[in-house]
């Protein structure tokens, strides 16, 4: 008896690494510890930018805390690697002047925070830049101090936009967050939360997301607003920072979230094959 003509396709894609047009900074933060130097009135360590010609961020920190900045840590997935983890007081990581002005962008990375530090302020910044200047945007968890489940999301521009995403992050977890804008007249902002759209915003006033006055964006602090020092903590770890300089599709979105690698199973004529997408 013949095999019956039937091929059965189940196919879970999980396209992260696929994801590349218009991929302009990608940090998978797989770095392990190196060496810190003098540099920003901090301690600094470089590291790496999958993307040639991209931003060298950099880990900073206080001298007498460069030990609480962890690296290979377990990471989001399988796909992403290892991941780096801050202490949430002056650390933090420079990503340069990448700020996307006023063009098409899309902005997107893994947090996993270990609870609400709240040092000087009453929210953790996951992402900023500007310190009351004109363009200034953020997105931020807020909560209070120790505060270790239903923490909100913030997403916060100073030209007029801000949009909260209530009891959506508890510690302990990975969530992965994406911020977009597109050309489109109406409906152009939009932020994700683990793939899943959460907010769609009109731009009204053409918003510039600046870097700060030092050509700086920050992830796990902020500069004070009042001082030249660096506040505002983040206690946690972050995974496969990356920016693009076009919105992607809600698809393209809920294929960076997908935590596993795509799996294929073939069935037909009595045998199985399954694939593993390579990361």
């Amino acid at each position: 008896m013949k095999c019956a003509n039937v091929l059965i396709l189940v196919v879970s894609l999980a396209l992260t690494s696929a994801v590349d047009a218009g991929l302009v900074q990608h940090w998978t933060l797989d770095d392990s510890a190196g060496t810190f130097t003098e540099g920003l009135g901090y301690t600094v360590m470089p590291i790496a930018n999958e993307v040639a010609g991209g931003s060298q961020a950099m880990i900073v920190s206080p001298e007498t805390q460069q030990s609480e900045a962890l690296f290979g840590q377990a990471g989001a997935s399988s796909l992403t690697g290892t991941s780096i983890t801050l202490n949430g007081r002056h650390d933090g990581i420079e990503l340069g002047d990448v700020a996307p002005g006023t063009g098409e962008f899309t902005i997107a990375f893994w947090f996993n925070t270990n609870g609400m530090q709240c040092f000087n302020d009453s929210a953790d910044r996951l992402i900023s830049a500007n310190r009351g200047q004109a363009g200034r945007w953020e997105v931020a968890l807020v909560g209070t101090a120790g505060q270790t489940e239903d923490m909100t999301v913030n997403f916060y521009h100073a030209d007029g936009a801000s949009y909260n995403i209530v009891d959506a992050v508890d510690a302990g977890q990975w969530y992965h967050v994406a911020m977009t804008r597109s050309n489109d007249t109406e409906d152009n902002y939009k932020l994700y939360l683990n793939g899943v759209e959460k907010a769609v915003l009109t731009d009204t006033t053409a918003f510039t997301c600046t870097a700060d006055a030092n050509g700086a964006v920050r992830m796990g602090h902020k500069l004070s607003n009042t001082t030249s020092g660096v506040s505002r903590g983040y206690n946690g770890g972050y995974d496969d920072i990356r920016f693009y300089d076009t919105a992607l599709t809600a698809a393209e979105i809920s294929a960076l979230a997908v935590p596993e690698p795509a799996t294929m199973v073939l069935l037909g004529c009595g045998f199985l094959i399954r694939l593993r997408r390579r990361s």
